[in-house]
């Protein structure tokens, strides 16, 4: 991790393994231009909604459709907005490598936990960027603009009253 290996089973969307290099990402010149346009699209004051409608309209594959797996979990054929909101907090665009966010809880139990940002570890400059570190920040900064909490004005109106079919439990929060 300290070398700055790339070392999960599969490379980020808009890269690819090398076939010369063990743990290296190389640039995949088919899908890095949808990182690009997704920045962009940011950038120019869209939100991940909008980002996924515009990436439908124009018809761009999935990364599902590019990898040739069938998901349609929801019986269509669109970015999900989390998908959308996870590259554009992806540092791995910029050129370093990420690792150690999450942890085992225990050798006997599969659950991970994540780690603190300020504990991952990051190595810059591993592989070739696809978007700038100015851009990665701006997008970083006007995301933190952007989020909000909701505050609830009112209560429902069945609240406290509907509980759970299976364990009985009441839903009051």
């Amino acid at each position: 991790m300290q070398k700055g290996e790339y070392q999960a089973g599969q490379a980020p969307f808009g890269y690819m393994k090398s076939s010369t290099e063990k743990n290296k990402l190389v640039i995949n010149p088919e899908t890095a231009p949808i990182i690009k346009l997704i920045f962009d699209l940011y950038l120019s004051g869209n939100g991940t909604r909008e980002i996924v409608q515009i990436l439908h309209d124009k018809g761009i594959k999935t990364p599902a459709q590019y990898s040739g797996k069938k998901q349609y979990l929801k019986g269509n054929d669109y970015f999900q907005r989390s998908f959308i909101q996870k590259i554009l907090h992806s540092q791995v665009y910029t050129g370093a490598v990420v690792s150690h966010t999450t942890s085992k809880v225990s050798y006997k139990i599969k659950k991970c936990v994540r780690i603190p940002r300020e504990n991952w570890i990051v190595v810059e400059d591993m592989h070739e960027p696809i978007i700038s570190k100015e851009q990665f920040n701006e997008v970083q900064e006007l995301m933190k603009k952007r989020t909000s909490t909701r505050t609830r004005k009112h209560d429902h109106l069945l609240k406290g009253i509907i509980k759970c079919g299976k364990c009985r439990w009441n839903h009051d929060n």
